[in-house]
């Protein structure tokens, strides 16, 4: 792990706080791999909301009541990517962006948290997945086994063969929002300049 890539987490009391710093999927993954304790009221959302962030594996071991995106309005990156809006929706955490209602101030007395700005709120741009969802009831992978990250929202092009992260420059012709898991279940291979998660 990098040293932009810190990740801390600071408790008082009752409420606790994670701070992401720039970690991607691959430092989160190490994090969850060494059975840290990261779950936390409220998270700092890692590398300003890129979608090489914030996985669905990670959110689920933080479990977050609040979410703070810092993030530059208009930046060129296209920060905090639909992804990761769309993974925050899914967990029910409360998101405050900087983009958008500006310096976000949280305190906490040790069992109340208070924040000075209200949520924002998510608005779904993604079309929905171009395949229907299959789930097996009879099989049920363990914790230990089971992917999460195989609910990550990925994308693909109509007749590429691979899958993309949001944002990625071969998806300029055409983008289909489709779960991690459905992209390999049809024989997609991740893309090798953007770097999605396997």
């Amino acid at each position: 792990m990098d040293e932009e890539e810190l990740v801390s987490k600071i408790t008082y009391k009752n409420n606790s706080f994670l701070f992401a710093g720039d970690a991607n999927n691959s430092s989160e993954q190490e994090i969850l791999n060494a059975g840290a304790n990261i779950k936390a009221d409220v998270l700092k959302v890692g590398h300003h909301g890129s979608a090489t962030s914030t996985s669905s594996a990670f959110l689920k071991a933080v479990s977050p009541k609040y979410a703070v995106i810092s993030v530059e309005k208009g930046n060129s990156y296209g920060h905090p990517t639909q992804a990761t809006l769309e993974r925050l929706n899914v967990i029910g955490a409360k998101v405050y962006r900087t983009d958008i209602g500006g310096t976000v101030v949280i305190t906490s007395d040790g069992q109340n948290i208070i924040t000075d700005r209200n949520a924002s709120t998510y608005n779904s741009q993604a079309p929905p997945p171009s395949t229907p969802v299959k789930t097996n009831d009879s099989e049920t992978p363990s914790p230990s086994t089971a992917s999460n990250q195989n609910d990550d929202i990925v994308y693909k092009t109509k007749t590429g063969a691979k899958y993309h992260l949001d944002g990625c420059s071969y998806l300029n012709k055409s983008k289909i929002s489709i779960k991690l898991s459905d992209a390999k279940a049809e024989g997609l291979t991740p893309c090798s300049k953007c770097d999605p998660p396997e």
